[in-house]
């Protein structure tokens, strides 16, 4: 692989990171609404959850689109 290919595949690694990131403090923001019942708090929590896993899944998409192109 060539060295635009390595630096795709760290891009790619790195933004999964961080929406891995963001979805544990989402979720640990989520729990603590719950606990206090703030459920306007929780609603909100969970649209940003859904956003999170949908922008995830474009990650996983576009990773294994690049990945599926032969890299010579």
């Amino acid at each position: 692989m060539d060295d635009s290919v390595h630096a795709k595949h760290k891009a790619f690694q790195q933004r999964f990171q961080a929406l891995a990131t963001q979805f544990r403090e989402n979720h640990a923001a989520w729990q603590e609404a719950v606990r206090v019942h703030d459920r306007q708090h929780q609603s909100a929590l969970i649209v940003r959850e859904g956003a999170l896993l949908t922008e995830a899944q474009e990650v996983i998409a576009a990773y294994q689109a690049t990945i599926a192109r032969p890299h010579w």
